[in-house]
C-alpha cells in the first residue's frame, strides 16, 4: 500500500539515526519489580497512586476523541473525488486534531518507531519485525531479506549506530542496499509530513466509498434488489424487483 509505505519511508530516519528514548520508563519497572512494600514501603507509597493516573489519563484521551468525534459530524465528507472537496476535507479534519489535541498518523507513527525501537535494543532483524504492519507484506520481505544478506556478509547481528558505535559492522552495506530498494519501491524521494497525511486522507475517503458500495451490494442482495448502487452520489437506481 503506497500510503503507508512511504509513511514507513518517512519515519524511517527515526531509526537509521542514534538511538531514541522509548514511550515508558523502563527502570521504573524494573526498580518496583525487585522491591517489597515491606522492604520499601516509601517507593510504593509515591508510586501507589500510577493506577489512578492512568485511568485518568485513558478518561482524558476518551474525551478529546468524542469531543473530535462529535465536531467531524458537521463536517461533510466528500466522495465524489472532487480534488477541490476533499483538500478543503483535510484541511477541516487537520485543523479540527490540533484543537482537540489528537495526534496525526505521522506522530503516532513516530512515537510507535521509537518506542519499538527502545525494545529492540538496536538489533535492526527485530526493530523491522516489529514494525511489520506498518511496511506491507512485500516490502517487509525484501526488508528481512537485505537484512539477512548484510548479517551473512558480516558474520553478526544488524545493529543501529550508536555514539559510541556510529558505523556497526555491515552498516554501511545495509545503508546501501536500503536506498536501492527504496528505488525500487518508489520511495527515493520521501514525501513531507503535510504530502503524507494529505495521501492518507485521500486513501480513508476511497475506502470509505468502497465500503458504502460493497455494503449496499450485500443489502440489495439480501433484500431481492436489482439495482446500483453509487457510493459517491449515494443513490441507488433500481431496475427491478426480483420475485
Amino acid at each position: 500500500m503506497l500510503s503507508r509505505c512511504r509513511l514507513a519511508r518517512s519515519v524511517a530516519l527515526k531509526w537509521l539515526s542514534a538511538s531514541s528514548p522509548g514511550l515508558f520508563d523502563t527502570q521504573l519497572v524494573r526498580q518496583a519489580a525487585t522491591k517489597t512494600p515491606a522492604a520499601a514501603p516509601d517507593f510504593f507509597e509515591k508510586y501507589m497512586d500510577v493506577d489512578n493516573m492512568i485511568r485518568r489519563s485513558f478518561i482524558e484521551i476518551e474525551k478529546k476523541y468524542q469531543k473530535f468525534f462529535d465536531a467531524r459530524r458537521n463536517i461533510e465528507i466528500p466522495l465524489d473525488g472532487n480534488e477541490a472537496k476533499i483538500k478543503k476535507y483535510h484541511t477541516q479534519i487537520s485543523k479540527l486534531r490540533k484543537q482537540c489535541e489528537i495526534p496525526d498518523k505521522v506522530e503516532v507513527m513516530e512515537m510507535l518507531v521509537a518506542e519499538r525501537k527502545a525494545c529492540s535494543k538496536g538489533n535492526v532483524r527485530k526493530l523491522i519485525q516489529d514494525l511489520e504492519e506498518t511496511w506491507g507484506e512485500a516490502l517487509f520481505e525484501s526488508m528481512m531479506r537485505i537484512i539477512g544478506e548484510v548479517e551473512n556478509e558480516a558474520g553478526t547481528p544488524l545493529r543501529l549506530p550508536t555514539d559510541s558505535e556510529p558505523s556497526p559492522p555491515g552498516w554501511s552495506l545495509f545503508e546501501q542496499k536500503y536506498q536501492d530498494l527504496m528505488k525500487e519501491y518508489g520511495l527515493e524521494k520521501p514525501l513531507t509530513k503535510e504530502q503524507i497525511l494529505y495521501e492518507d486522507t485521500k486513501y480513508g475517503l476511497e475506502r470509505t466509498v468502497e465500503h458504502a458500495q460493497h455494503s449496499m451490494d450485500d443489502l440489495c442482495e439480501k433484500l431481492g434488489i436489482c439495482g446500483k448502487f453509487d457510493a459517491r452520489e449515494l443513490k441507488i437506481t433500481i431496475s427491478r424487483d426480483l420475485e
